[in-house]
């Protein structure tokens, strides 16, 4: 868990990135991959889609994925992109999955221009539930990165095997500005680095 108070700048509220990868061990009703505490949150939802929410002055913006995510021996690579401040409104809100971008949404709603992010940086930021412990995630994730004051790609954090072709994880090495931060998951006794 983070927490980032203290650190709610205008322009990390409009500006910002997370990425991780994912594998499911289960499929049954809404899981939480990623929350922030109760203003947003990353789900695989009962019926298999993504989502992306987050609160903006009390209203919800949100990406709701057409397609389904069913494969329990795959995983997924998911980077969402936040930039409130473009001029396209489809651009200030992105969602990335095995380095490509979804476009196809059952609902898509986006913020304001300008607008900025509620209690992102004022409340935890949370892996695998929602605040309060509801709708746990059943799986596995590795390689979580957040990042402040930076909209990501995903050729930021993965690339494609020459060989094989198949979309695989590379290390950031783009800005990074306080309160960022990554965790690798490869040690149980040293979850990451706080950068």
């Amino acid at each position: 868990w983070t927490n980032f108070s203290g650190n709610a700048s205008s322009a990390r509220k409009k500006k910002f990135s997370m990425s991780l990868w994912c594998k499911r061990t289960k499929i049954a009703g809404q899981t939480i991959i990623w929350s922030t505490a109760q203003n947003g949150y990353l789900s695989f939802e009962a019926d298999d889609e993504i989502k992306w929410f987050q609160t903006y002055g009390g209203s919800q913006k949100k990406l709701n994925t057409t397609r389904v995510f069913r494969d329990m021996t795959a995983w997924y690579h998911i980077v969402v992109a936040v930039d409130s401040t473009q001029s396209t409104e489809a651009h200030r809100m992105r969602l990335y999955i095995n380095g490509v971008e979804e476009t196809d949404f059952v609902s898509a709603t986006y913020p304001d221009q300008n607008a900025e992010a509620q209690n992102i940086y004022e409340q935890h930021l949370l892996l695998g539930e929602w605040g309060g412990g509801a709708s746990g995630f059943n799986g596995y994730v590795a390689d979580y990165l957040f990042v402040s004051e930076v909209q990501l790609v995903p050729t930021d954090v993965g690339e494609y095997d020459e060989d094989s072709g198949i979309w695989k994880p590379k290390n950031y090495t783009g800005t990074i500005s306080s309160p960022s931060h990554f965790l690798e998951f490869k040690d149980g006794s040293d979850l990451g680095t706080a950068t």
